[in-house]
């Protein structure tokens, strides 16, 4: 059997590049439910509590309005592509300007970095 912990996993995550991560001024995590864990909502509070980081839960992401010094971190290639093309018509530089967090990640998604 393989056991996954969704909470430890995130949270693992998000500690392990934190010197990365810090230059953000707010973390989203786009959580639409469904399929998705509710592993990864704990674990993201408890690490943006413990970290003392402003922080949203947001379900739907056409309620996203991209800012510069946000990080998202996202479980949906669909949602992903919407925060990337909001990125680019607001010239917003992927990684410097936005942080971009891809859950379920794969070598094709390198591409979209620019």
């Amino acid at each position: 059997a393989v056991y996954q912990s969704f909470e430890e996993d995130i949270y693992e995550c998000l500690q392990s590049g934190i010197t990365l991560l810090k230059k953000y001024k707010r973390f989203v995590l786009v959580y639409p439910g469904g399929k998705e864990p509710m592993g990864f909502v704990v674990g993201f509070k408890r690490f943006c509590d413990d970290y003392g980081l402003a922080n949203e839960i947001v379900m739907n992401i056409k309620l996203v309005n991209v800012q510069e010094g946000d990080l998202y971190i996202l479980p949906n290639d669909e949602d992903l592509v919407r925060i990337v093309k909001d990125c680019y018509s607001k010239q917003l530089t992927l990684g410097k300007d936005v942080g971009i967090i891809s859950i379920n990640d794969m070598s094709l998604k390198e591409i979209l970095r620019g």
